[in-house]
């Protein structure tokens, strides 16, 4: 026959649970301050030293604060309940902090575009933007319109090549129609991102001018 647990045992039990409980609650507490952005370094550092203390002087023995009379035989139970509870909001926490580190990033009101008017045949035009975090690549749509529309139609013969340039350096060119999506690679530790944008118009026309704009422009880790 199994011998019954002892009342020292269930009470080191007890102690375990209830310590990783206390730990576990106090770093999510303290990950909260940290990375909240409205709470301040110095509440931060108060709220670290709090949730830390009063959990070590507590399990001391030392009264920090009146404790309300609790059940004793609903105990183990409070202590299982905090610690799914802690379990549950680390796992949101973990795919909260998975999204926000691979979700698309809109860099569109970020854009600094100039030379976009009245681009002849072989013109380019500039566009710069800094990132505002590091993405594999930043994918951009392009428009072009007729800068003469009365005159006659030229935005439809028109091809960009786009040429990426980091450190002064230039990466090989993407070749796109307007309206199809330009797909740049970032390199890592990039904090802007400049292309020089060259317009082609196959009319053979050379004051074919046209207008360039950017309709979307966002940062992405797909391929």
């Amino acid at each position: 026959m199994a011998a019954s647990p002892t009342p020292a045992s269930e009470s080191g039990k007890l102690f375990v649970g209830g310590t990783i409980a206390v730990i576990w609650t106090a770093g999510l507490l303290v990950a909260v301050a940290i990375n909240v952005a409205v709470v301040s370094t110095a509440l931060s550092v108060v709220l670290s030293i709090v949730s830390i203390a009063i959990p070590v002087l507590t399990i001391l023995g030392v009264k920090v604060l009146k404790r309300p009379v609790i059940d004793p035989n609903a105990v183990p139970a409070l202590i299982r309940v905090v610690i799914a509870t802690d379990l549950a909001v680390t796992m949101i926490w973990a795919g909260w902090a998975v999204h926000q580190a691979s979700r698309d990033v809109d860099i569109l009101s970020r854009i600094n575009l100039t030379g976009q008017t009245n681009v002849l045949p072989g013109g380019t035009a500039a566009l710069d933007v800094p990132l505002p975090a590091e993405r594999d690549n930043a994918v951009l749509v392009f428009r072009v319109s007729d800068h003469f529309p009365d005159i006659g139609t030229c935005a439809s013969f028109v091809v960009l090549t786009v040429t990426p340039r980091a450190g002064g350096n230039a990466a090989p060119p993407v070749t796109q129609a307007p309206g199809q999506p330009v797909r740049v690679a970032v390199p890592p530790g990039s904090t802007r991102l400049h292309l020089d944008i060259t317009l082609e118009n196959h009319r053979d026309d050379p004051n074919c001018g046209v207008d360039l704009a950017v309709d979307s422009a966002v940062l992405t880790n797909s391929g």
